[in-house]
């Protein structure tokens, strides 16, 4: 018998209400990211994330896209973000810097998930 030893669930709908997402943790990200990238800009998995975006932004200047100058600091990586956020982009970059927000967050007890009821017991 094989037994798990983790869980990956994707929380819209499974777990949380949608609502939850786009009501709470997408408007959270918008409003800490200028202060987490002003503090952790220099650490590993944000500079990993900011190659990421650097990649894409070359990318979308290659394609004509009209969008903010990169110039590799925490203002330009901002305003990208900003502008992904604003046109719905599914980045990996952004996505990365978004989930580290969101940990920090919810770490730090400024966020709190709702979960739907059944989740406990269907874990079980």
């Amino acid at each position: 018998m094989v037994q798990a030893q983790a869980f990956l669930l994707d929380i819209e709908g499974t777990t949380t209400p949608v609502d939850f997402v786009f009501k709470t943790l997408f408007p959270y990200a918008r409003e800490q990211l200028n202060a987490f990238l002003a503090v952790n800009f220099d650490l590993p998995a944000v500079r990993d994330a900011v190659g990421l975006l650097r990649a894409e932004h070359e990318s979308d200047v290659g394609a004509g896209a009209d969008l903010p100058a990169w110039q590799g600091d925490p203002v330009s990586v901002e305003a990208y973000c900003r502008w992904l956020m604003d046109r719905d982009r599914k980045s990996t970059g952004l996505k990365a810097l978004q989930g580290m927000i969101w940990q920090a967050g919810y770490e730090s007890g400024k966020l709190k998930s709702i979960v739907y009821p059944d989740v406990v017991s269907a874990f079980a």
